[in-house]
């Protein structure tokens, strides 16, 4: 028996996201986001009262669907992508660098 049609959309749309969530994390300019956020304690405070914005005005495109939120504590970024009933969420930490986010 083949694997239903909507079982083959819900693949689908879940490669899509994790294509979107892997192209956004090894693109230069979020690379260079993470680089100013390392160095400038300020820009981490701005961007964490809104992330996406903070991004978007420097020129960085947020993915449609994309949750993106920086905590200025430790600090770490944490990146969401859904697609369907799943989340795929990972996180940058200053400190252990990227993972999967809980």
């Amino acid at each position: 028996m083949p694997m239903p049609t909507e079982h083959r959309k819900q693949a689908t749309a879940l490669a899509r996201a994790a294509r979107e969530l892997s192209r956004f994390v090894r693109s230069s300019q979020f690379r260079a986001a993470l680089d100013e956020f390392h160095d400038n304690p300020a820009a981490r405070k701005a961007a964490s009262k809104d992330t996406a914005g903070y991004l978007e005005q420097r020129g960085i495109k947020i993915p449609d669907g994309m949750r993106i939120a920086l905590k200025d504590n430790n600090w770490n970024v944490s990146l969401c992508v859904k697609a369907f009933i799943f989340e795929i969420c990972i996180k940058y930490d200053a400190t252990a660098g990227f993972s999967m986010a809980q």
